[in-house]
């Protein structure tokens, strides 16, 4: 893809998934939005096994909706960010999860921003074969918000290294 350029993909399914995502590599200032809608799916899916990478200035950002039961989004694969990648992931359900992390998130010289929010489900979880590791002046934020359930529920595994931002902000409703 030429440098400097913006490709927008939208997808809708009701009960499958709206956009599903395999491997690519994004750099040069490319920017590339992903917006996917389901109801009782996923609203964008990363296939397990698949692999992304955003570098030099690449840009990429995912929403995700689940009108109900489904999970906005979810990362199944890995993603890895350098040379000040950006990777910007937003889901938002009815009763599932906001966010679902099942594979691994590498930020290294780069940013990775998570938003995640769901009414009875995790606004985002991170599953126990779920990882996050950011290192080499980067920044990572999760935030997570839920009215009935956890706003970031964490069984997998989180590390921050080499003088890099990690702030994660949890938001429940529970009693």
């Amino acid at each position: 893809m030429e440098s400097n350029r913006t490709f927008e993909f939208s997808g809708n399914s009701s009960d499958k998934t709206g956009i599903e995502i395999g491997n690519l590599a994004v750099s040069d200032d490319v920017t590339l939005n992903f917006t996917g809608e389901t109801d009782t799916g996923i609203g964008v899916e990363q296939i397990a096994g698949k692999h992304l990478t955003v570098s030099d200035n690449g840009r990429f950002n995912v929403v995700g909706t689940a009108t109900g039961s489904g999970t906005g989004v979810k990362i199944g694969g890995s993603i890895s960010t350098t040379g000040s990648g950006r990777v910007n992931i937003r889901g938002v359900s009815g009763t599932g999860a906001g966010v679902v992390l099942q594979g691994a998130i590498t930020v290294s010289g780069g940013t990775l921003e998570i938003t995640g929010s769901s009414t009875d489900g995790a606004g985002v979880h991170i599953s126990k074969s779920g990882s996050l590791q950011t290192s080499g002046n980067s920044s990572t934020r999760i935030f997570g918000n839920s009215v009935n359930k956890e706003g970031v529920e964490n069984q997998g595994t989180i590390s921050k290294t080499e003088n890099s931002t990690l702030v994660i902000c949890s938001s429940s409703h529970l009693p």
